[in-house]
């Protein structure tokens, strides 16, 4: 994807519609001081984020659109367009990407009204953030500049560790990057308190739309009590916004496909010409990866007002073609790096995982199988096995080393010094050559026809938990649990 030019975004740059995420500051503006629009380019395509502006309509702002376009020799496709915006794109193809809900803020949605007075609409949202503030948390609206210190502080990592630990897939560059530094004249901030004080227990990010606000980013911590993520929206509608103005919770994707809503199909959905049992296939498939039933099961259960389709619009052009497109900006440009940023991600996910959870169980596991397999080792016939009676009570004395080097390794991780990561290196090279040694000696032997394959098989066997534990260390070193700064994202690698 091609970024000609850093922006600086300020009021006129806000979002014009409810469903664009409101990340305008990753992607390029194109302007002359009446029209723009905010886009990214992959190929031929020109994906942009939602309607183009023009001082002069609508009309004019496709007119402009087009013939820019055009001299790019480009084809323009419009992500995120809204029902209001149709009646302008005549002759364009449409699709329905999903549908975003539409709250009204008003005091229905107080979390303590209970009772059968209470009003019907939204009442298990009101029980869900009722539950949360028994527990003594409330979501309190912070200033930019004081959020902006807690982030500094370092406050705010373990949030973000825990939301670049939820998303299994590498962070989407398109719309929806998380962007702390820009956009701050038209951003709202929101932090989620224990009454006990402390560090925050959420975050969350509303940006100014045209037709009010949109909750573009919530992050709940792991600690944070059940029925947070509804508190946070019943108290934005109840409190912090005017009443009668739009919240939307952003668009849920494949809306109708989840719902099988097709009934009322004058628009195709993005899914539609899949049969249904292929449809379903796909999105168990897909449901891991990025939990597009989870999201539509959640924002269903809040009850919004109203669910408004949200669509994309193409010029011309195959329907597959805007589809690669689309994918194609949201991985950043390029699919290959997106894959392996999700690779990197997981092997970082899995690192995370042993050091804090299982690190200390193997290390403890390498240290007794040495124990009870050195002795068996030194009566072990070392002539049968490597032309040499010495071969074995050498590699018995090695694996003694192994022993005292895991042994303070343990030790290490349990007091959590900082010299953990110097002595993984070192039992990293001492259990990479016993491995490798052991089988490239047993190799060479074979060869030379002095032993047989079921030796060396038998010596590839030996080998095998040395060389588990080089993978492993391996794996902890390369990947280590400081995400911010090892494969953590490319938005959070900017702007943290």
């Amino acid at each position: 994807m091609n970024r000609t030019r850093p922006i600086a975004v300020s009021d006129r740059d806000a979002p014009n519609f409810i469903s664009n995420q409101g990340a305008t500051c990753a992607l390029n503006i194109a302007e002359d001081g009446r029209w723009g629009w905010s886009y990214a380019e992959t190929g031929s395509t020109v994906v942009c984020a939602g309607m183009p502006t023009d001082a002069r309509g609508p009309e004019m702002a496709i007119e402009r659109l087009l013939g820019w376009a055009s001299q790019r020799d480009k084809t323009p496709l419009l992500f995120g367009v809204e029902p209001a915006d149709l009646p302008v794109l005549s002759g364009w193809k449409i699709r329905e990407l999903g549908r975003q809900p539409i709250f009204i803020a008003g005091p229905r949605h107080d979390p303590p009204l209970t009772g059968r007075g209470q009003p019907e609409l939204g009442r298990e949202m009101r029980r869900q953030a009722r539950r949360a503030l028994s527990k003594g948390v409330s979501w309190t609206e912070v200033p930019a500049a004081e959020f902006w210190e807690y982030r500094e502080r370092g406050d705010l990592e373990s949030l973000l560790k825990t939301r670049w630990f939820r998303q299994p897939l590498a962070e989407f560059s398109f719309l929806v990057g998380l962007h702390f530094a820009a956009g701050q004249a038209y951003r709202r901030f929101f932090l989620l308190w224990q009454e006990q004080g402390g560090k925050p227990l959420g975050l969350a990010l509303l940006v100014r739309s045209d037709r009010g606000w949109l909750l573009e980013h919530q992050i709940v911590g792991a600690d944070a009590p059940n029925g947070s993520g509804e508190l946070l929206v019943a108290q934005i509608l109840s409190r912090y916004l005017e009443q009668g103005q739009c919240l939307s919770l952003g668009i849920t994707p494949l809306y109708r496909a989840l719902a099988s809503d097709f009934s009322h199909g004058e628009i195709p959905a993005i899914l539609s010409f899949i049969p249904e049992p292929m449809r379903n296939a796909l999105l168990a498939a897909w449901e891991p990866l990025y939990g597009f039933r989870r999201l539509e099961r959640f924002r269903t259960k809040l009850e919004p007002d109203r669910w408004e389709p949200v669509y994309w619009a193409q010029h011309q052009g195959s329907s597959g073609a805007a589809l690669w497109a689309v994918l194609k900006v949201f991985a950043g440009g390029s699919m290959l790096r997106f894959g392996w940023a999700t690779v990197v991600k997981l092997l970082g996910k899995v690192s995370d995982s042993l050091s804090s959870r299982g690190l200390l169980a193997i290390n403890n596991f390498f240290l007794i199988s040495l124990c009870f397999w050195i002795p068996i080792l030194w009566h072990l016939d070392g002539e049968w096995l490597f032309g040499t009676a010495v071969a074995t009570r050498m590699w018995a004395l090695y694996d003694v080393g192994l022993v005292v080097g895991f042994g303070l390794h343990g030790r290490l991780l349990r007091v959590k010094s900082r010299a953990t990561r110097i002595l993984s290196a070192i039992m990293l090279g001492l259990v990479g050559a016993d491995a490798g040694l052991s089988m490239t000696w047993s190799l060479l032997l074979y060869f030379k026809e002095e032993t047989s394959l079921t030796a060396v098989l038998f010596l590839f066997l030996l080998a095998a938990a040395p060389l588990a534990a080089s993978l492993y260390f391996l794996v902890c070193l390369a990947y280590p649990t400081n995400f911010l700064r090892y494969g953590g994202s490319r938005s959070e690698l900017e702007n943290l």
